[in-house]
Order: C-alpha cells, then structure tokens, then sequence
C-alpha cells in the first residue's frame, strides 16, 4: 500500500473501513468503504490496496465459496 504523497503533504491520517468481496480464486471482486477515513484519497489508496492483494479462498465442504468480510486499513504518519 502506498501512502498517497499529497496525503502525506498535508498532514491527513485515518482509517478506513471496508468489507470486501472475494471470489473463488482468491481474488477482491468488489470493495465497499463501510466507513470513510475522511480523506478521499486515503479511502481511493485504501480500496485501490484491497483490490490489488490477493486472499486465500474460503473452503467449505472441499469447495472454494464465494465470500464478504470486512477489515480496516489505518494511514498513520511517523511523528
């Protein structure tokens, strides 16, 4: 994940709620911000992050399921 520069400039930090859909193989299919850190570049950065990562699939009975979960990113400058 990138801390987007212009964030950093300006001093902002949050955090981002989102929930997340992940298909069979592993892969975002869809991200929704649940909560907004209050800057839409940290949420864009965020969302941008949980698209890009890849997840282990959810087995349930020997079958990769399609599945929703939620999670928070924070974006923290060093003092």
């Amino acid at each position: 994940m990138n801390y987007p520069a212009v964030s950093k400039r300006m001093g902002e930090e949050g955090v981002v709620q989102f929930k997340v859909t992940v298909n069979t193989g592993g892969r975002a299919e869809k991200v929704e911000i649940i909560k907004s850190s209050g800057y839409p570049r940290l949420d864009e950065e965020a969302r941008r992050a949980v698209m890009r990562a890849v997840y282990k699939p959810y087995i349930e009975d020997g079958k990769a399921i399609v599945v929703a979960t939620t999670g928070s990113i924070a974006f923290k400058l060093n003092s």
